[in-house]
């Protein structure tokens, strides 16, 4: 996609051409394998773009890495690419447009020798079969493409279905495990974590330079060790041994003593949670 010239002109094309039939939409979650790259440029390039071609000021772009492409990404300041931390989105990767090569792939030898617009009209044909299979109203389909090789298929309602009644269960789970955390932490740190957090999803591209990224701990934590990974706040090294963790715990264990604590066990919490560690990878 990359030119020596003029740079990303194919992707501004596809996004000008494919964006100008939703010019009412609000909200537009744009995913690409170089977001971070293709990003930075787009509102300068967009001035050049064609008049008619251009995208409505009222039209919000999120940029996005499809999530198997996402941990490549080492460079810092990537949290708002990330189809994890996007309010609204749920377990959705964006990959579903990947995943069809899986069983169109062997087109490739079937068509290499073809003339170009003979293999687009072969392709383009598989491709608008694979699409129909998704939308068949009951069970499972067997197909075959060129190459004479036969793939399950699960109709797009059944599909549909099974991953709707997994959801639910995933959400409840996901839910109750949320609430539970939430309220074995200070009211003051849950609610200024979530403002942040909030004001954070709704800011405009790029996030990195208005605020940071709540998500993302850089240099010590003020509240506790359980907590670095949690709140933007905190008095303790992020690169914690397990032998540190050991050695903190135990000095809070002391200071509750000599603070005239009441001690109901011999053995200190510190070393319930090793022991239960342990009892864990015996398992």
């Amino acid at each position: 996609m990359y030119q020596l010239f003029s740079r990303q002109s194919n992707m501004d094309w596809l996004v000008a051409c494919g964006l100008g039939h939703f010019s009412q939409v609000r909200e537009v979650m744009l995913s690409y394998d170089i977001a971070c790259q293709y990003f930075p440029n787009l509102k300068k390039r967009m001035k050049e773009w064609p008049k008619e071609r251009r995208l409505p000021s009222t039209m919000h772009l999120r940029p996005l890495i499809p999530g198997f492409h996402y941990p490549v990404h080492i460079e810092g300041d990537h949290d708002e690419f990330d189809t994890r931390l996007c309010d609204g989105l749920g377990i959705t990767d964006l990959e579903a447009i990947e995943r069809l090569w899986g069983a169109i792939g062997m087109l490739g030898l079937a068509t290499k020798t073809m003339a170009p617009a003979s293999r687009q009209l072969v392709l383009d044909d598989n491709f608008g079969f694979y699409n129909w299979l998704k939308y068949i109203n009951h069970g499972k389909i067997q197909f075959a493409f060129a190459c004479k090789i036969q793939l399950n298929k699960q109709c797009l309602g059944a599909m549909l279905l099974r991953k709707y009644k997994q959801a639910l269960m995933d959400r409840n789970t996901q839910t109750e495990a949320h609430r539970g955390f939430t309220a074995s932490l200070p009211d003051e740190l849950t609610k200024e974590w979530e403002s942040h957090a909030t004001a954070w999803d709704a800011a405009e591209y790029p996030k990195a330079k208005t605020m940071p990224s709540p998500y993302e701990v850089k240099g010590e934590c003020t509240y506790a060790p359980l907590l670095c990974r949690l709140s933007i706040l905190n008095a303790v090294p992020l690169d914690l041994s397990e032998a540190a963790v050991h050695k903190e715990l135990s000095r809070e264990e002391d200071v509750r003593k000599s603070n005239g604590g009441l001690i109901l066990h011999s053995t200190g919490a510190d070393e319930y949670i090793v022991m239960g560690l342990q009892l864990e990878e015996l398992q």
